[in-house]
């Protein structure tokens, strides 16, 4: 499902707008401080990262109405090209490696059989003003961050000279109580503490609370936990209230990365879906470090990890015919 890798290059029937051609001025802008830009063109760019492998960033046209009514009209996708993790790696090594709770998901491009790190945001028309204060940045911090859980302590000590690690985790109470009021005005149950959140999005209609005895997917946020390479920041993670055999944990993980890193309606891919213990669980996980920090931006992952839960229902619904061994956790 996910589209080749390829070379950005000035397109001869497409020209970002205005306000996006800024965008992309300001990334680049922002790589170049870090990693020299080696190729560059109107709609995306491409630099070698600290693996001494490319990362492309590419802005494409969408031109979609979301289920919403909105229109898509274009997408961001951040690919870094991971050769050395040649057609030999498995799809079980792939989902093992997805656990780490970076900025991006571990996929095999379908053309090329490679294994890239991915993330994408699709943008929406008229909406400049997220398109300038919250993707341009993290475009930008995320493009530079893809590679660097791969790498263990000496990627941290790169890390370091541009990205404070050490400093305690910039969201706290008040950041999480905030997001509070909108999520139960919008029928979610929730609650907030001085590190962290956690909030149950219905699995099935009229479904609350576990608590309960209800089937929903948890959502989890922690700002206490580290990330071994990446320092403090925020923790998150969305639990599915599916059981399954551990071999279709890892297809379903690895397809479920694979369709948002291809889709269009979808929510930004800034995480990635694996396989959790006990074996057989599935869980969308992320970890943005300080860097990533941006005030109300728990409400937004919020938002998008709702919309995540509720395109996996229907993926694993649509699998369900063909694979009987997935069924509803019992609580």
């Amino acid at each position: 499902m996910t589209a080749a890798i390829t070379k950005p290059e000035v397109s001869q029937n497409w020209q970002p707008r205005p306000a996006l051609a800024s965008a992309l001025q300001t990334i680049r802008e922002a790589i170049a401080t870090v990693h020299p830009v080696t190729e560059l063109g109107e709609t995306g760019m491409v630099f070698d990262n600290i693996l001494e492998e490319r990362t492309v960033i590419q802005a494409t046209p969408v031109n979609v109405t979301a289920v919403d009514g909105h229109l898509i009209s274009e997408r961001i996708d951040i690919r870094t090209h991971l050769p050395r993790l040649d057609g030999s790696f498995s799809d079980a090594q792939i989902a093992e490696i997805n656990k780490m709770g970076g900025t991006g998901a571990l996929i095999r491009d379908t053309d090329s059989s490679d294994v890239v790190l991915a993330s994408s945001v699709a943008l929406f028309e008229g909406d400049d003003a997220a398109l300038q204060a919250l993707y341009t940045p993290l475009v930008a911090w995320i493009a530079l961050l893809h590679p660097y859980p791969l790498l263990g302590e000496d990627g941290r000590a790169f890390l370091e000279r541009f990205c404070p690690l050490k400093e305690p985790s910039r969201w706290d109470a008040e950041d999480f109580a905030a997001a509070v009021p909108s999520l139960r005005d919008a029928g979610i149950f929730c609650n907030a503490g001085s590190s962290g959140l956690t909030a149950e999005f219905p699995w099935k209609p009229g479904s609350t609370s576990a608590l309960l005895g209800h089937d929903t997917s948890l959502l989890t946020f922690q700002a206490g936990v580290a990330h071994p390479i990446m320092g403090n920041g925020l923790y998150f993670s969305l639990a599915l209230p599916t059981e399954m055999s551990h071999e279709s944990s890892i297809r379903l993980a690895n397809d479920l990365n694979a369709l948002e890193s291809s889709g269009f309606d979808i929510p930004p891919l800034f995480g990635a879906w694996s396989t959790w213990e006990p074996p057989g669980r599935l869980r969308h996980t992320g970890f943005w470090p300080n860097v990533l920090y941006a005030p109300g931006i728990i409400l937004n992952i919020a938002a998008w990890m709702n919309i995540r839960a509720t395109i996996a229902r229907g993926f694993i619904g649509n699998s369900q015919e063909n694979n009987a061994g997935i069924k509803r956790k019992e609580i």
